[in-house]
């Protein structure tokens, strides 16, 4: 068993051409089914491995990858670092039998020549065609000349066509007596611009290719029928019960029939991790967001992904259930592994559509959010908070933005909505406590000088631009006050992995109030608040200044003077309490004696002892703990140093398919 999850061929400068990087693709692939042992290559530049070693990268990027044939994981890497020219050949497993490392290091001195006349493609090519020639046999009188080097080209010439195939003989001889210089080199590039011809089917005819040509485009899925729609493949095409693979899956991976179940479950929980009303409740979502997106969204759990990475498994689970909506089988699986030592989850998408808008960027976005669920065993929530992001990545194109914010404003039809909190939490980053004690402050700031005082807080400001993310939010949301819907809106921007930063929006009376220097100081002392990441006092103190503008037309100007202002309010306050209180002892009548009043007093001290304890209110916070950062990358683009993500991979079948993964 080996796994096909990522290119065996990548170059993170992007300069491969996608036909390059899946010829190179299916030589290595080639090589494997030949050889019993893996072959990946992988060309970088020096900043992608900054403070680790090309060895350290070769055995981090051929382990993360799930790459290697059998169960000793047995094959080879290359890595070639562009900037210095730097190439290294490791061999791992049993793999370090079948060559020996001075012929390794010998190949990794000699296919840099093919750079200069063939690109990116050319050193990469030519180290598979090194080590398929050494391991045929036609590559064994390496460091020779002479007789011993025509016999190992006359036997290259045997095992790829000999002297019928134009230039292949006498390039392979040059590579299998190991000669050097400059003849040698241009010999070895002709070779190492031929690709199988693309109708194939095992023909070992080759075609060479002009210098610069690109190899002709392939397809993975020549073998795979497509049943009629409501058909599904035989049972008998499936390993059944009793295998070490799930009952699920295929027998022959290269031509299982794919097929569209439109019946079958959105939500297989084999791990057992949701409550029968959560897996009810996700299901219902599914099928309504399948409807109105044309789009498929599957959730799997297991206890095990059978010997297989969890980018395969996800991959697969997708391909032979039938998942997937029209020809290019759009959908996303979201896949969980509970397996104790292998705990994670991959998001496998499917179709153009949606591994277009599956950027690494919106992957680690969304993978922070899950992370924070998936670590406090949230999981019922925090997979329905997945299902969520995804729909609005969907319909906006971010996870974070809601359909509103696509609305214009030239075409909307602005309304009051009494009923709309005034408080709103998306963030998730208050209590339930601390919304309503601001709820009620907002409230009564608004009813004091008749302006609608919001207060929302979110992660990220989406598709919009943050100056006018609350303007926006007021406008479409039914927020105002009369005709013109006076109103004043602190917007808490709060990131994963960020304190936050915070913007202050106003319309009709609220913004007559609102220069640019209150607003400068409304929001300077609320983000320096937020910055500590204590977000409710935050939100209170902007209540408080918002109030002082709103009766004097002017924010303090600092926390002194805040608290300056505060104090003379609390003077006055005392003033007219003492009055107050004075005027009501008058009337007040003899208090009878009550026995052991004192009984929460210490004698002789000034300590208060506790009698009891009466619980008020209940609130749980959540607070959110960044995941470790990753140090290397995988799956075809480098990695943010959260997720790991592939933006283009395939799957057992042949389909191409793009995702993310992480721990937990």
């Amino acid at each position: 068993m080996y796994s096909k999850d990522y290119y065996r061929a990548v170059d993170t400068s992007g300069q491969l051409s996608d036909s390059e990087q899946q010829a190179l693709d299916r030589h290595c692939i080639e090589f494997m089914e030949a050889n019993h042992a893996d072959l990946s290559l992988l060309a970088v530049t020096s900043d992608v491995y900054k403070g680790a070693t090309l060895s350290e990268l070769a055995r981090g990027y051929y382990e993360d990858c799930g790459f290697g044939y059998g169960p000793g994981k047995d094959g080879f890497q290359v890595v070639w670092d562009m900037d210095t020219d730097e190439v290294l050949i490791e061999a791992y497993g049993s793999a370090q039998d079948l060559i020996p490392q001075d012929y390794l290091n010998h190949v990794a001195e000699e296919v840099t020549k093919f750079r200069e006349n063939y690109g990116i493609y050319g050193p990469l090519y030519a180290s598979t065609r090194y080590l398929s020639n050494y391991l045929s046999g036609s590559g064994s009188s390496f460091g020779s000349s002479g007789a011993d080097g025509a016999a190992g080209g006359e036997a290259a010439d045997a095992e790829t066509g000999g002297k019928g195939s134009g230039n292949t003989s006498d390039s392979n001889a040059a590579v299998a007596a190991g000669q050097s210089g400059e003849e040698t080199a241009q010999a070895a590039a002709a070779d190492a611009r031929q690709v199988r011809s693309a109708d194939g089917e095992g023909s070992d005819d080759l075609q060479l290719l002009s210098p610069g040509e690109a190899p002709e485009e392939f397809s993975l899925e020549a073998d795979h029928e497509i049943l009629p729609d409501g058909q599904k493949p035989d049972a008998s095409l499936r390993v059944g019960e009793g295998s070490d693979m799930p009952a699920w899956y295929p027998k022959d991976t290269n031509t299982f029939p794919f097929y569209h179940d439109a019946d079958a479950p959105r939500v297989v929980d084999q791990a057992d991790i949701f409550t029968d009303e959560e897996e009810a409740q996700m299901e219902e979502r599914l099928a309504q967001l399948r409807g109105q997106l044309a789009k498929d969204i599957v959730i799997f759990t297991d206890l095990s992904t059978h010997g297989l990475s969890h980018t395969a498994y996800a991959d697969d689970f997708f391909d032979y259930n039938g998942y997937g909506i029209g020809e290019d089988f759009e959908g996303v699986c979201l896949m969980v592994c509970m397996d104790p030592d292998d705990r994670g989850w991959w998001t496998s998408c499917s179709g153009p559509v949606t591994m277009g808008l599956y950027t690494e960027t919106v992957a680690n976005q969304i993978d922070d959010l899950l992370y924070e669920y998936m670590v406090a065993g949230d999981y019922g929530e925090g997979v329905a908070d997945w299902i969520e992001n995804f729909r609005r990545l969907y319909t906006t194109g971010s996870p974070y933005s809601e359909e509103w914010a696509l609305l214009s404003k030239d075409s909307f039809a602005r309304f009051h909505d009494e009923s709309a909190p005034r408080v709103i939490d998306d963030a998730n980053i208050l209590t339930t406590g601390e919304i309503e004690q601001l709820t009620a402050k907002a409230a009564s700031l608004a009813e004091k000088y008749d302006v609608d005082v919001v207060v929302h807080t979110v992660l990220n400001e989406g598709i919009l631009d943050r100056d006018e993310y609350g303007d926006l939010f007021c406008y479409f949301n039914g927020y105002g006050y009369g005709d013109n819907y006076d109103s004043i809106c602190l917007t808490i921007f709060k990131r994963p992995n960020y304190s936050g930063e915070v913007k202050v929006n106003a319309s009709g009376k609220g913004l007559d109030k609102l220069s640019d220097v209150n607003r400068s100081r409304l929001e300077g002392r609320c983000e320096n608040i937020v910055l500590g990441r204590d977000y409710y006092t935050a939100a209170d103190q902007w209540l408080d200044q918002t109030g002082h503008m709103l009766r004097t037309g002017r924010a303090p100007r600092s926390a002194i003077s805040w608290h300056f202002f505060t104090a003379i309010e609390f003077l006055i306050g005392i003033i007219f309490g003492g009055v107050s209180l004075s005027r009501a002892k008058a009337r007040m009548a003899t208090p009878e004696i009550r026995e052991n009043a004192d009984a929460y007093l210490v004698p002789g001290s000034l300590h208060v002892r506790k009698v009891a304890d009466d619980l008020v209110d209940k609130t749980v916070s959540r607070t959110y703990s960044p995941p470790p950062k990753e140090t290397r990358s995988s799956g075809g683009s480098s990695s943010s140093g959260r997720s790991s993500y592939s933006s283009s991979h395939h799957s057992s079948s042949g389909r191409t398919h793009s995702g993310s993964g992480r721990r937990f």
